[in-house]
């Protein structure tokens, strides 16, 4: 079995600084096994997606439940791409660290 995550509701992404719209070149799922951890450093990454849907296989053969959240990216530079890349290949990472990981252009 399978949860298959859509992101059809998502609103239009802005910059804070310019207010214009951005269109993100990929989401990044997150995942976390309780509802309670309002703080999204708490949540594990999964996966990247390029659609805005996403396929998280096998996990309701071993949860009850499982919640989610989806954090649009925009790679400004070609060494961005490479460091999502390589995040990928890192889990599992709560979210602070693999944004940490992201930040220093994927050098754990």
């Amino acid at each position: 079995m399978y949860c298959l995550i859509s992101l059809k509701f998502c609103q239009p992404q802005t910059n804070s600084d310019s207010q214009n719209s951005i269109t993100p070149d990929d989401y990044i799922v997150l995942y976390n096994e309780s509802p309670y951890e309002q703080d999204e450093h708490f949540y594990y990454f999964l996966s990247r997606s390029f659609t805005t849907s996403y396929t998280h296989h096998d996990v309701t053969e071993f949860r009850n439940q499982m919640f989610y959240r989806v954090v649009a990216y925009k790679n400004y530079r070609d060494e961005d791409f490479g460091a999502v890349e390589r995040l990928a290949k890192v889990k599992p990472l709560l979210w602070k660290e693999a944004l940490d990981f992201l930040r220093n252009g994927g050098d754990k």
